[in-house]
């Protein structure tokens, strides 16, 4: 199975939507502006008063002096009812919490560095590009973005219409591709939405029942559209306070709430056989709340997910539907809570799972999968994989040593998956997702191929390959070489992916290396620590790859 991630308000690195205007997160519907078709431009350009008609609309000078906002209030998410609450300063500083049927989750930026937990609530460092998304976000609540903070820049759209109503649009960008588009009533220069474009990915914020607070006007109702339809929030405002001092002990990192135990006084999981099916997908035996059930290994995947028989089997309670993004696309998912996960003398409690129907992945996969193990664990343990012998240990990280002789590599956090730098071919280095569910040895997105033309003058097949959300076209060719860290493999089987709304393409990251060329190695991963660390094994190192079977 490809990588997938959760891509939702409750779960997301809040590198989506973050903060315009009114603070929030969400991903739903037009609420002020209903949008049934794609926008209609209008060949005449937007003049620049529109930007000086909306800060005066905002309340002019207290609005450019504005230097903090405090919200709260009620949210929708998905179906589950809940809370929120957002703090922001000018100067960068962000947190929020959200409550969603007693699954809270939260996120914090400060002058250097950030935290968010996810949602089984485990505190994960934000990436720079995260850090990077979330300040810009969050700018677009103040007017110093107008004057040239952040190093935004300001520039003039056609018209556009919607739903039968012309708005006049104009953009703030910070530099490169992702960009901002305000929607201005032309009558009286009130904010209707921002589309905003990130990381190749567009959707609409709307908002409505404004209200002057302190001399600024605030939006009190908030809703978001995008690809996903089960991505649907409804936010309402019941407090909001401008230029209030920000708590600063909002930003200390928070607890873990994921724990675990070992029965054994080794602080390990002791040596677990796993099945290794088609040489790609690993398959450990465990207990889900105590019934036992085969879990597929997936690095890659943002939560640990239980399908439909396991779920009914164990007595999972499972409530709500968010959309998540997968390898073929989007897709919906249930959350599932309280859930522990037995591995060997290894114990983790307290995860709140995602349920998906397995039964249709395993089919678009050509493998049976009843759980996936995600990265939870990973966060939790130092998960030791000999696939020499075909065994898998889950140990302690502040017992953890690193081996004599171990190549490390960094493992970087970005919206809460992990990566890596290959280079392709002698090519500078790439960033590219580990991503242990991943049963080709190298997917490399549109982003980074086809500037390269590397399929120019290039022997290519066409394919499909897929996981959550279905199937997508693939073009499959070698590439004469793939570097990690010190080793090189030749002659390595390639996914060259299609521009599409799923993890098998991004602006930020370039690829995805997957499982073929990680079982090379007998390998052990240290989140708490940023690294992985590896041997390679003498037996399958200098193999040739497999032709890839999608």
């Amino acid at each position: 199975m490809a990588m997938f991630s959760v891509r939702a308000a409750l779960v997301s690195a809040r590198s989506a939507a973050l903060l315009i205007l009114i603070g929030w997160l969400a991903f739903s519907p037009a609420i002020a502006l209903v949008v049934t078709a794609g926008p209609t431009t209008v060949a005449r350009p937007v003049k620049i008063e529109a930007v000086d008609q909306y800060l005066t609309w905002r309340g002019g000078v207290a609005f450019k002096k504005m230097s903090s906002a405090h919200i709260s209030g009620s949210i929708v998410d998905g179906g589950l009812p809940g809370t929120k609450e957002v703090w922001t300063t000018r100067r960068g500083l962000y947190w929020e919490r959200e409550d969603l049927d007693s699954i809270q989750t939260a996120v914090a930026v400060a002058e250097s560095g950030g935290w968010k937990t996810n949602l089984s609530g485990q505190a994960i460092t934000l990436s720079n590009s995260e850090l990077t998304t979330m300040r810009r976000e969050s700018a677009l609540l103040f007017a110093g973005i107008f004057v040239g903070e952040m190093h935004a820049g300001v520039s003039a759209r056609p018209d556009e219409f919607y739903d039968k109503t012309l708005w006049h649009i104009f953009r703030v960008s910070f530099g490169d591709e992702d960009t901002f588009d305000f929607f201005i009533q032309p009558s009286s220069g009130q904010l209707g939405a921002i589309r905003m474009t990130e990381d190749g990915r567009s959707r609409i914020v709307v908002y409505s029942d404004w209200k002057m607070i302190q001399g600024v006007q605030q939006p009190f109702a908030q809703k978001v559209k995008s690809g996903n339809e089960a991505s649907q929030t409804d936010l309402h405002a019941s407090h909001v306070v401008l230029n209030a001092a920000f708590p600063i002990e909002l930003l200390n990192r928070p607890k873990d709430l994921v724990t675990k135990t070992f029965s054994s006084p080794s602080n390990s999981s002791g040596w677990i056989d796993f099945k290794f099916v088609d040489s790609k997908r690993i398959f450990i035996p465990a207990r889900v709340n105590g019934r036992e059930a085969m879990l597929l290994l997936d690095s890659g995947a943002e939560t640990t997910v239980v399908g439909h028989e396991v779920a009914d089997a164990a007595g999972i309670r499972c409530s709500g539907e968010i959309g998540m993004e997968g390898a073929g696309g989007s897709d919906n998912a249930a959350l599932c809570k309280g859930i522990s996960i037995q591995l060997g003398n290894a114990r983790i409690n307290g995860i709140v799972a995602t349920k998906l129907d397995l039964d249709a992945i395993g089919r678009t996969v050509g493998v049976p999968i009843a759980a996936i193990l995600g990265q939870e664990a990973f966060n939790a343990f130092v998960v030791d994989i000999d696939f020499e012998k075909r065994r898998i240990a889950f140990l302690a990280p502040d017992s953890f040593k690193v081996p004599i002789g171990a190549q490390r590599v960094v493992l970087k956090p970005i919206a809460g998956n992990r990566v890596l730098d290959i280079s392709v071919e002698g090519k500078s280095p790439i960033p590219v997702f580990f991503d242990l569910g991943n049963g080709s040895p190298l997917d490399l997105f549109p982003s980074y191929w086809k500037p390269q033309h590397l399929l120019s003058n290039r022997p290519h097949t066409d394919s499909e390959t897929g996981g959550a959300g279905g199937k997508k076209p693939v073009v499959v060719a070698t590439l004469r070489t793939v570097s990690l860290a010190n080793f090189t493999f030749h002659d390595v089987p390639t996914n060259f992916t299609a521009e599409a709304a799923t993890t098998e393409n991004s602006l930020r990251v370039k690829g995805n290396l997957g499982i073929p060329i990680f079982s090379r190695f007998h390998l052990m991963t240290n989140y708490a620590a940023d690294e992985l660390y590896l041997f390679p094994n003498s037996k399958d190192f200098s193999n040739p790859f497999k032709s890839p079977k999608h």
